[in-house]
């Protein structure tokens, strides 16, 4: 939700003062940056239905997941929002989106994240410890 606020909040900025990119030169590149951000959170979405625990960050996970995208990276969902974020921006030619990508990312490096972390410590102790020392929280 964070991420689509933040777009929306960008979408409104830029019909009062557009900062537009050159779609000719942004186009593709962005184009990647989406299927890049696709290939990166459905995985993950579909590892932690398989693994038949939560995905609300608020709620108590029942199992670990260290598998799939989660062997590269503790966050692989968040990590696509961010990848396909700036792909529809970079694809749609808007600069706004790209100014206020910070306000998303800061909201959840330094708090959804760490709130996170500290539930995930309290539920799984030593072994989550040892995972984050294996995996790093964005790649």
């Amino acid at each position: 939700m964070l991420f689509v606020l933040s777009f929306v909040l960008a979408y409104k900025l830029e019909s009062l003062a557009p900062i537009e990119l050159p779609r000719s030169v942004t186009r593709w590149p962005g184009a990647a940056l989406i299927v890049m951000g696709a290939l990166l959170t459905l995985p993950s979405v579909l590892t932690f239905l398989f693994s038949r625990t939560t995905l609300i960050p608020h709620a108590s996970a029942k199992k670990l997941v260290v598998r799939g995208t989660y062997r590269v990276s503790r966050n692989p969902m968040y990590l696509g929002l961010v990848v396909g974020y700036l792909g529809v921006a970079l694809y749609l030619g808007l600069g706004w989106p790209l100014v206020l990508l910070g306000l998303p990312f800061g909201t959840m490096q330094f708090i959804v994240i760490p709130f996170e972390e500290k539930r995930m410590q309290s539920i799984f102790g030593d072994e989550y410890t040892k995972y984050c020392a294996r995996v790093r929280r964005w790649v």
